[in-house]
């Protein structure tokens, strides 16, 4: 009985996409297969990890065609906020049009988890750092209720943003 149930857990295993680790999303990544890794990052059945490295990935790697995926995780309060926070990251390095627009609002709300406004604060900075609305919130931000918001918003504003 027990020799059958190892069996079982071990098959398990080695089928395709089971086993899935950071390496095999990295080596996804080098090889551009975002399809898999755009399909990694949306399924809520995968592990949070490889949800949040698939993320990652596609950003590291500047997937322009993830961007929709992207903006959908960020958005939806039903993930988690480290899945969450890593699509904001993501969409900082695509730096597409229309990523002020999204990020902007989020860094704006107090009761928003801290982790997702960080990585919105860096992000937006990496967006649209010559933009006015950036300057004018990094500003509102430097006094935020949160000190680590509030401390990031200020040293952005006082040059370390990307124009």
């Amino acid at each position: 009985m027990h020799r059958a149930v190892i069996a079982i857990l071990l098959s398990l295993g080695s089928a395709a996409g089971c086993a899935l680790t950071l390496e095999d999303l990295q080596r996804r990544g080098e090889r551009r297969e975002f399809g898999e890794l755009r399909a990694i990052a949306t399924d809520r059945a995968r592990p949070g990890w490889a949800r949040e490295e698939a993320v990652a990935v596609l950003g590291r790697k500047q997937a322009e065609e993830a961007a929709p995926d992207l903006v959908a995780i960020l958005l939806d309060a039903r993930e988690s906020p480290w899945l969450r926070a890593a699509a904001a990251e993501a969409l900082g390095n695509l730096r597409r049009p229309g990523c002020v627009e999204t990020l902007e609002p989020l860094v704006q709300q107090t009761d928003l988890f801290e982790e997702i406004r960080v990585a919105a604060l860096r992000s937006l900075c990496a967006c649209g750092g010559a933009d006015e609305r950036v300057r004018q919130a990094l500003a509102d931000l430097s006094q935020d209720p949160d000190l680590l918001v509030a401390a990031l918003a200020d040293s952005l504003r006082r040059g370390r943003c990307a124009p």
